[in-house]
C-alpha cells in the first residue's frame, strides 16, 4: 500500500522531466533542476538569510517576501 504514493510521486515527477526535455533545448538534469529553482528560490534564499520585515510596506523591496509561506524559511535558516 505504501508502494501508491511513492509511484505516483515517481511518475509525476517523470512526467514533468518529459515536458521540459520537449519545451527546453538543454535536456540534461541540471538545467531541469535549475528551471525547477528560477523565480521563488531566490525569494526563500533570501528570507532564511534576512528574515522578514517588520511590516510589509507597499512600495519597498520588503512586500515580496511576505507572500512566502515562512514555515520552509525558517526550517532552512536553522539547518
Amino acid at each position: 500500500m505504501a508502494a501508491v504514493p511513492l509511484c505516483f510521486a515517481i511518475s509525476g515527477i517523470l512526467i514533468r522531466f518529459a515536458a521540459f526535455t520537449v519545451i527546453w533545448p538543454d535536456h540534461s538534469l541540471q538545467a531541469y533542476l535549475e528551471s525547477l529553482c528560477r523565480w521563488d528560490c531566490s525569494w526563500y534564499i533570501d528570507i532564511s538569510k534576512h528574515g522578514y520585515e517588520g511590516f510589509p510596506i507597499p512600495g519597498e523591496s520588503n512586500v515580496g517576501r511576505w507572500g512566502f509561506f515562512p514555515l520552509y524559511p525558517i526550517v532552512v535558516a536553522g539547518v
